[in-house]
């Protein structure tokens, strides 16, 4: 037991000059992948329900990709000429994206404002917003109809009046910086501290440069409704979309944080520092506070953007009634 009651795993360590090259990689795994374990010791580890469960997800969502490359869209997505993004984009893109602006979120708060009331929870936020944004690209290579051709309009022909372009161009560019925050960790973890030098040294220059982006992608995602005014109701169609989308994004980026900041608390209790888990109830709270200001910024730009748009009307119908719920 160590000195914060968690259970310890004895490490064996030989002289270099000792052990085969199988060797050395051999404990290298042991000791970075599998935490000090053997493999059966690890794998045992793993079956837990919540494993389990995101087991099933996973290959339930092998299917359906395998489904959608053998079938077409058309099979998975729920869509039609009517209706041609279906239920993939929705939440794949549309949800899934505004979520991952933790990163840039908390980045921004610590790294350029100082806030280091957040600092404990920033590797969090990168790794969610990465996680995010890498799922976000493999999604939208499997909704392209020829996903293998994606270096044209990225390299060789350029759209530049599409949002579509503009959207890809700074997810993809997101997704880079957003590696390239979290370098500093993954290279703490393999003890190469003058690499980690040089990462650190980067963060605050690719944390303004993540701001720009995805301050211009977040928007940029709703700005594509106001090109098809036809498909959007009048109480959501209005000229303030894109900033309400980016207050939104900020907003439901503090929320996910909280969630996934007590969660940690719960299953990585053993593996977290006392600094860290003495640290989360303030972080929690002060997100808190933060997110309902963002909300209640959100909710006097919609109130704005009703009045603008002389929407007022459509409030007292079947639709109105769900906006206002």
């Amino acid at each position: 037991m160590n000195e914060f009651g968690n259970e310890t795993v004895e490490r064996h360590v030989y002289p270099a000059n000792e052990l085969t090259g199988a060797e050395i990689i051999s404990n290298w795994f042991r000791e970075k992948i599998f935490l000090g374990l053997s493999f059966k010791e690890y794998m045992k580890t793993l079956i837990t329900p919540l494993n389990i469960g995101a087991g099933l997800i996973v290959f339930a969502g092998l299917f359906l990709i395998a489904m959608r490359f053998i079938y077409g869209l058309d099979q998975v997505t729920e869509a039609s000429n009517e209706q041609p993004w279906g239920l993939f984009l929705t939440w794949g893109l549309f949800s899934g994206v505004p979520f991952s602006a933790s990163g840039f979120v908390i980045g921004t708060g610590v790294y350029i404002f100082g806030v280091k009331r957040y600092q404990p929870i920033v590797k969090n936020a990168i790794l969610l917003g990465f996680l995010g944004y890498l799922f976000a690209v493999i999604f939208l290579m499997i909704d392209l109809g020829r996903p293998w051709r994606i270096y044209y309009p990225m390299a060789i022909s350029f759209g530049t009046a599409s949002v579509m372009f503009l959207v890809a161009w700074h997810v993809a560019l997101y997704l880079s910086v957003q590696f390239f925050e979290f370098c500093p960790s993954v290279l703490a973890w393999l003890n190469q501290g003058y690499l980690r030098k040089i990462a650190v040294s980067m963060t605050l220059g690719l944390t303004i440069f993540g701001v720009m982006l995805s301050t211009l992608h977040q928007s940029a995602l709703s700005a594509m409704f106001l090109l098809a005014p036809g498909k959007v109701h009048p109480l959501w169609y209005t000229s303030y979309l894109p900033w309400l989308a980016l207050i939104s994004a900020i907003g439901a980026a503090m929320a996910l944080m909280i969630v996934v900041s007590k969660l940690t608390t719960i299953y990585f209790r053993n593996r977290a520092s006392a600094e860290y888990l003495g640290s989360i109830d303030d972080v929690t709270i002060g997100l808190g506070k933060a997110s309902s200001l963002v909300m209640f910024t959100y909710l006097g730009m919609r109130l704005i953007s009703i009045t603008h748009e002389g929407a007022w009307k459509y409030l007292d119908t079947p639709t109105g009634h769900w906006f206002i719920g």
